[in-house]
């Protein structure tokens, strides 16, 4: 007897989303600056409005640092009355020349100023973007207060800022794309969660998120308006965004450049047949809330789901990892994937 709950599956979560999001993002911003503090000026600081790669730089000298590069104007529209709950920051970066260079400063901007807790993380990548996450799960508020209105404002953003420190080389700072996620919950609202039973296992019926899960087993959830889910995960050390499909295999895009180990022949479905072909694979690490999980994933061009999407993913979550916890739960209200073995 075949299992069809994968579907099943699927269809219950889209239905459910479109009720109980409470998440707006990742937002894009429509105005980059540089902001003069006596550091190295950005050049083509508008250059960050999309992963594009067309970058704002900054030529840093031996122990030089930059000046602020500010996006705004990310025209968020949380309804009035909602408690802001948390901010998530993305910002896809890299540097190129024989130095180093790290963090010197990456602060929310509320009001149009920089404030808040410091959240500068470290190291840049090189010589390709990534992605790094900036906020803690879905409940950092960068110590400060917020409004509906402070996250709707067009003076609400994010600022970075480079520093090279080697103290002997020379380097190019690179930032291609910022980008924002704001968790909220709406006045009157009831967060609805529902866990499914390892469900491509496990054909249980679905209960309430009453049952207890592990404590740091969530990670960061979206929904966006089509009521499609998209998971923070971390690959490798680094923040990615996932698409969540239950009814495919979890999935990396070449573009990130991870090592193959292989080519397998795997069935896939199509709208009106099932096909076998030959995927390439890679052994990947997954950190999915305090929870590591070293598996092999399809290696595969997302360029056409990306398009698909309209956003930028570099990769699938499927339902070959989310089978190895006993309990899956989708928390809408917020924006939270929990997992619980």
């Amino acid at each position: 007897m075949k299992r069809r709950l994968t579907f099943f599956l699927s269809s219950t979560l889209l239905v459910a989303t479109l009720l109980w999001a409470a998440s707006q993002g990742p937002n894009n911003p429509t105005l980059g600056v540089n902001v003069a503090g006596g550091g190295v000026n950005w050049a083509n600081p508008t250059n960050i409005y999309a992963s594009d790669d067309a970058r704002g730089t900054a030529a840093l000298a031996a122990s030089g640092y930059s000046d602020y590069l500010r996006a705004t104007g990310f025209g968020f529209t949380i309804p009035a009355g909602a408690t802001i709950n948390g901010i998530v920051v993305g910002i896809e970066r890299s540097y190129t020349g024989t130095g180093t260079c790290e963090d010197l400063s990456v602060k929310i901007v509320k009001g149009g100023t920089e404030t808040g807790t410091e959240k500068a993380s470290g190291a840049w990548p090189t010589p390709d973007d990534f992605y790094d996450s900036f906020g803690i799960g879905t409940t950092d508020l960068w110590g400060t207060v917020w409004t509906v209105a402070d996250i709707n404002a067009a003076d609400f953003g994010v600022s970075v800022s480079a520093t090279e420190t080697s103290g002997t080389d020379t380097v190019s700072a690179r930032v291609d794309h910022m980008r924002i996620t704001v968790y909220y919950t709406t006045a009157g609202g009831v967060a609805k969660r529902q866990i499914l039973n390892a469900a491509t296992l496990h054909p249980a019926p679905m209960q309430r998120c009453e049952v207890p899960l592990p404590v740091g087993a969530s990670i960061p959830l979206d929904v966006d308006s089509r009521g499609l889910l998209f998971a923070h995960v971390g690959l490798n050390g680094h923040d990615r965004l996932f698409w969540v499909d239950t009814g495919a295999p979890t999935a990396v895009s070449r573009d990130l450049g991870i090592p193959t180990i292989g080519k397998r022949t795997l069935q896939t479905a199509t709208a009106f047949k099932t096909v076998l072909a030959n995927v390439e694979f890679a052994r990947v690490t997954l950190y999915l809330g305090g929870q590591h999980v070293e598996r092999p994933v399809v290696v595969s061009n997302l360029t056409y789901m990306s398009e698909a999407l309209e956003r930028k993913v570099d990769g699938v979550l499927g339902y070959d990892t989310l089978r190895l916890f006993r309990r899956v739960c989708f928390d809408f209200g917020k924006g939270e994937l929990t997992l619980g073995r």
